[in-house]
């Protein structure tokens, strides 16, 4: 499975991230993680190869290709994070189709399966601020979607208003960095794995 990189170095995975990636039952398979990957199971006896290709955490889209030799009947689930705020799409070889797809439960596709087929999930990435802790809910870090930002170079004082923070845009010919306007004025946000040497903070101050 392929994760992002720091700095320019590779991280390695801790070792439970591969083995969380997928769950099977006596119905199917389970997508628990997202990153470009492949797995290989049986189903009724018949073999199964699962394909996952993916920028994730950087893309919003995921793409699952099957290959078999035979058809064959079984669930395909994907876990729909906790934090999304609008519906997932999910296509099956090209055509939209509508599941119960709610925040923190699993999408579920049961079918005949055959060579070939292709499922595309899109999790739109949303602006969200999560506050330091409970009894400091002025105090808050910034994520979009499942990965945390961090404002790089930042005032000694970074405050912008709750409005402000959700509504970062995308830096004009900067990929993975978000312009915000403070207090202070603008500020540069990135993910936190891809600031180097810059000074950074992590919490915002909710004015």
């Amino acid at each position: 499975m392929k994760w992002p990189c720091c700095a320019g170095t590779l991280l390695q995975s801790v070792a439970d991230f591969p083995l969380n990636a997928y769950f099977f039952d006596a119905r199917g398979v389970y997508v628990n993680l997202y990153g470009g990957s492949e797995v290989r199971w049986k189903a009724n006896g018949a073999p199964v190869m699962l394909t996952q290709t993916t920028e994730y955490p950087e893309s919003e889209q995921i793409t699952i290709r099957i290959a078999l030799d035979s058809p064959a009947d079984f669930a395909l689930r994907l876990r729909i994070p906790g934090w999304l705020q609008k519906q997932p799409e999910i296509a099956l070889n090209g055509k939209a189709v509508k599941l119960d797809a709610r925040p923190g439960s699993f999408a579920t596709l049961v079918r005949r399966w055959r060579e070939g087929d292709t499922v595309e999930l899109r999790l739109p990435f949303p602006f969200r601020a999560a506050p330091i802790e409970e009894r400091a809910h002025a105090t808050a870090a910034m994520l979009r979607g499942p990965v945390m930002l961090v404002a790089v170079n930042p005032p000694a004082d970074l405050a912008a208003t709750s409005s402000a923070l959700v509504s970062m845009k995308p830096a004009a010919g900067a990929p993975l960095k978000f312009d915000c306007e403070s207090a202070a004025g603008p500020v540069r946000l990135r993910p936190f794995y891809r600031v180097q040497h810059e000074p950074y903070t992590t919490y915002f101050r909710r004015t």
